[in-house]
């Protein structure tokens, strides 16, 4: 999502861009991320489609150095990531994922006072809509009491539209 889309839809905590193709299988990339708006030169990237690892440089993918893969093969973080991109071809297979969602990048975001059980948490817009046609931003644990609310609006956020 460019600047101006994002600046209409008030989403801040989100920024879709393309990244350009996987330097495995060529597959068009795009991302949707978290307050930073954009990977940082040195971040790892994976494809959801082949699960390829990569660097990204600041301006696109580069190969992962020898040296690189040695340091990443037991990191724990990566196997994470490689599960997540297992999972997605899992849902993308059952029809049950959007097929543009190439590369998803999660950042942690400040604790603020959820709008269902007013508890401090990390929350997110999965709540339900509010009167003005923005989502309520509620803690996973509210979010979950939904699990039909929850799925819609986290597909929405998948595709960039849902305005927060």
């Amino acid at each position: 999502m460019g600047e101006k889309k994002r600046r209409q839809t008030h989403d801040m905590s989100t920024y879709r861009y393309d990244q350009g193709p996987c330097l495995n299988c060529g597959k068009l990339l795009n991302g949707l991320t978290g307050p930073s708006a954009r990977p940082s030169e040195g971040d790892i990237m994976m494809c959801t489609e082949c699960s390829y690892v990569m660097e990204w440089d600041g301006k696109g993918f580069r190969e992962l150095s020898p040296a690189l893969m040695v340091e990443l093969a037991d990191h724990p973080e990566l196997h994470k990531g490689l599960a997540v991109t297992k999972a997605f071809q899992e849902l993308k297979a059952q029809g049950t994922l959007p097929q543009n969602v190439r590369v998803v990048v999660l950042e942690p975001l400040p604790p603020q006072i959820c709008e269902e059980c007013g508890d401090m948490h990390e929350c997110r817009p999965y709540g339900l809509r509010k009167p003005d046609g923005d989502r309520k931003w509620v803690c996973m644990p509210c979010a979950e009491k939904n699990p039909a609310e929850l799925s819609k609006a986290f597909d929405e956020r998948m595709e960039g539209d849902n305005p927060v």
